[in-house]
């Protein structure tokens, strides 16, 4: 079955999201963030990178970002899952667990158990207390498996992608699919669904949306531009796709762009962006 990518939402300020779960079973999927998955009772089969692991109580398993992965869990299964960005333990971000399958001697169910409660209640402060408790049972947890580094080759990737976001960028207005197809040593179908998966649209989509936030700012900078110099500057042909674009990216035409308008890149992803691997008959426990 084809993997899919989740784009998990996170409350604001916080770099982790907990679930908590009775019969656990989800769809093959990846997401940049790392994921440790804890098992109170009943038992669990962890499909990661086509290897399976079974769990039982009292054992946990350690999703590196990027992982392919699923559960299938016992309908009497309780199962507690913890999505995190890798920036909150920085040191720990090119090492993850020898072992896929490991005892949960860090108390790792009832201490994430607490940073869901923090979330659930939202005291004050509490995506720092999120934050820092995850970051805590992290470098517990490291401090006591053995490690092993993740293979270069997996970083490069990633670390290339971010360079071509940052070209885009400048080079927004003479950008061509195959110049960012070579940029990052890849067939152009490759390269497509490659970017497709790890930005959630199309090529095509994110080029047009940073196209149109650049116009943005120059309408702000110079609101007297002429529609043709502003099509040019940013990158369009004609003033008819410069004006179709603008209107399906921001939803109006330039000149009735609101004042305070803000485009944000997220919202026009494609359905990958809300996409839930979770099954319905899992229970989302409170």
């Amino acid at each position: 079955m084809l993997a899919k990518f989740e784009r998990r939402s996170f409350a604001e300020g916080c770099r982790v999201w907990v679930g908590k779960y009775r019969g656990l079973s989800n769809l093959p999927h990846w997401h940049f963030e790392n994921e440790l998955i804890a098992c109170r009772a009943g038992e669990a089969l962890i499909t990661l990178d086509g290897e399976q692991v079974r769990t039982g109580g009292g054992d946990c398993v350690f999703c590196p970002g990027e992982s392919i992965h699923s559960v299938t869990g016992s309908p009497d299964s309780r199962l507690i899952v913890a999505q995190y960005d890798a920036a909150l333990c920085p040191g720990t971000a090119q090492l993850r667990p020898r072992a896929q399958l490991f005892a949960d001697r860090y108390g790792a169910y009832e201490r994430m158990d607490g940073i869901f409660r923090e979330e659930q209640d939202r005291r004050p402060f509490y995506a720092e207390k999120m934050n820092a408790a995850m970051a805590e049972l992290v470098v517990d947890l490291f401090r006591g498996e053995e490690l092993e580094r993740v293979p270069g080759e997996e970083f490069k990737t990633m670390d290339r992608y971010k360079e071509l976001l940052g070209v885009i960028d400048r080079s927004f207005d003479e950008l061509s699919f195959r110049d960012a197809a070579a940029y990052m040593n890849m067939s152009e179908a490759y390269f497509s669904r490659f970017f497709k998966r790890a930005s959630g649209m199309t090529f095509s989509r994110y080029l047009n949306a940073v196209r149109i936030g650049k116009a943005i700012e120059i309408l702000r900078a110079e609101p007297d531009i002429t529609m043709a110099a502003l099509m040019a500057e940013c990158g369009f042909n004609t003033l008819r796709n410069f004006n179709r674009v603008f209107k399906e990216v921001t939803g109006c035409a330039p000149s009735q762009l609101p004042a305070n308008f803000v485009l944000n890149l997220r919202s026009l992803a494609t359905d990958q962006d809300g996409f839930d691997p979770t099954m319905d008959s899992s229970e989302l426990l409170r």
